[in-house]
């Protein structure tokens, strides 16, 4: 898994194994709180896994 962050909460997430690629675009006021990620990067864990199972 690759993972790029912007300071004011872009996020791009690439996981080569499974062939996903998922990106999120934000504009927030205040710049990088890293744990903000945090929900972010489950959703696109548990997308990844999801079409990793082939359902």
């Amino acid at each position: 898994m690759a993972l790029c962050l912007g300071i004011h909460g872009q996020l791009v997430y690439l996981d080569r194994a499974n062939d996903v690629v998922g990106v999120k675009l934000s504009s927030w006021p205040a710049p990088l709180e890293r744990w903000k990620h945090l929900a972010s990067l489950r959703m696109f864990e548990a997308i990844s896994a999801h079409l990793s199972d082939g359902t």
